[in-house]
């Protein structure tokens, strides 16, 4: 059974992304990197494992349906790779693995795919309600810009989810590991309606798979992912957490995130 490992990257280093690959280098696990169009591409090599660039690289910009285009990028040129992966797992370049190619591809048998679902916060309507006319302005850096946006929409009474009120809206983590029938679900939907939105990246997946809600209290644990929001936005694993870590490895966690460090992973694989 074959894996593709989808790849967000930005940045000037790919130190982390290349002990990733050099973890899960493997015949069967293959990568497929999108690097943000601001940056030089990097360059990462591996043994056994494909490494594919995915073209047309975007200018992501954080919050905005940048976020959605890459994502979609990435599983559609997945999907229609002759080698016909069973499981499609979305990571960004600052992850780390929490398992070796011999449990990973032990873990996954293909057969049903792991997403986080949380509580649907207050604002999460607008988030696709509303519409967001620029794809270039980080909203987390420019949250008067979000505030003016709401308020001419409320002014206006925009609700561009009417056409779709029999949909309910989904939020959680955009990390996932979904087998190859739930692709073919997202990559044959009409995701234009999730475009000009705001953090849409956290709803969009969710809300056209409801039904792999197992309605779990830790969102994070239905989708593998080891993240710690209690200590940072999320908290950047360091040195010192090294035992932390290890401790997790090979277990219910694929990948951990987020991790600077590219040597934090070989004492975790040490």
């Amino acid at each position: 059974m074959k894996h593709a490992i989808l790849v967000m990257g930005h940045g000037n280093q790919c130190a982390v992304l290349q002990k990733t690959i050099d973890i899960l280098d493997n015949k069967d696990i293959d990568f497929f990197i999108h690097w943000d169009k601001k940056y030089k591409k990097p360059n990462v090599t591996a043994r056994f494992s494909s490494i594919f660039f995915v073209q047309p690289r975007l200018n992501i910009v954080w919050g905005t349906d940048t976020q959605i285009k890459c994502e979609a990028l990435l599983l559609k040129k997945a999907y229609k790779s002759p080698k016909e992966y069973a499981m499609f797992h979305l990571i960004s370049a600052m992850d780390m693995p929490l398992m070796d190619a011999k449990y990973f591809k032990t873990f996954f048998d293909g057969k049903r795919s792991y997403l986080g679902f949380d509580d649907n916060d207050k604002m999460v309507e607008t988030r696709v309600r509303y519409y967001y006319p620029f794809s270039s302005i980080n909203f987390r850096k420019h949250p008067v810009w979000t505030k003016v946006i709401i308020t001419s929409n409320r002014i206006l009474r925009i609700n561009r989810w009417k056409k779709y009120k029999t949909i309910a809206i989904n939020k959680g983590p955009n990390w996932f590991s979904l087998k190859r029938e739930d692709v073919l679900k997202i990559i044959n939907s009409d995701l234009t309606k999730f475009y000009h939105s705001y953090c849409a990246d956290e709803i969009f997946i969710q809300t056209l798979l409801p039904q792999l809600n197992t309605h779990q209290d830790n969102d994070n644990f239905e989708a593998l992912r080891y993240i710690d929001w209690k200590r940072g936005q999320p908290y950047q694993f360091q040195m010192s957490d090294v035992n932390e870590l290890k401790k997790v490895k090979n277990t219910n966690y694929a990948f951990a995130r987020k991790v600077s460090n590219p040597e934090l992973i070989e004492k975790v694989f040490d």
